[in-house]
This record gives structure tokens, sequence and C-alpha cells, in this order.
């Protein structure tokens, strides 16, 4: 599914909606973790974990024009990948990042971090 009632991206959803952090400036949503015994990727991280992301982010930007956009794929020992590094450029300087990683040995997740022109 596209993840979108998940508690923490409603709770941002409200925040940028409410008006809260004025003119979205900035994005970022990271996780580094490593997978669990049996979590497999067949059609690799971007597929299946990035899409309900970027929707996410979609959401989150609303109707921003996208200026530019780079994707790294990290590749796994199967034909899949283990994570992905996606930045963004919108229009009004707006940009996001959005980093997974699936062999990571960090064990960070920050959710949606977002930054505007009055709170973060």
């Amino acid at each position: 599914g596209m993840r979108r009632w998940d508690p923490e991206f409603l709770q941002a959803r409200s925040a940028v909606e409410g008006g809260r952090l004025g003119r979205l400036q900035r994005l970022r949503y990271s996780v580094h973790d490593y997978r669990l015994p049996g979590d497999e990727f067949p059609r690799g991280v971007a597929s299946e974990l990035g899409w309900p992301i970027l929707d996410q982010m979609r959401l989150l930007t609303g109707s921003h024009d996208v200026r530019h956009c780079e994707l790294k794929t990290f590749p796994s020992d199967s034909n899949g990948s283990d994570g992905i590094l996606s930045l963004w450029q919108f229009a009004d300087e707006l940009t996001a990042v959005i980093e997974i990683q699936t062999r990571s040995l960090l064990a960070y997740r920050t959710g949606w971090m977002l930054e505007g022109s009055t709170g973060a």
C-alpha cells in the first residue's frame, strides 16, 4: 500500500497543511537499518519501499513543480537493491532528500523531517 495512514506521516501532513511551518523549504526522510532475516525485496528497495515514501513526499509538497531529480540505487547481491538515495529540487527553492538503506549498521530512522520559513 501507499502508507498514507501512517501516524508519523499524518502528523507531518497536518503540520504542512496547518501552516505552522510557513513556506516549506526542506524535507528529509532517512532510514538506516539492517533488514531482519527473511526480509527480502525481490523487486528492489526502490520499488518496494521507495514508492510509498515518494507518494508521501508528493502529498507533502503539493503542487510544487519538480525542477531536478536524482536517484541512486545501491545494488544487492541479488538482482534488486539494498537502498536508495533520491535528491529532489522543486520550484520555490524547496528541496527533498530520501534515503533508505537496508544494509546499514546504524539502526537510525528519522521519519519525515520538515523545515519551513517559520518552523520545523
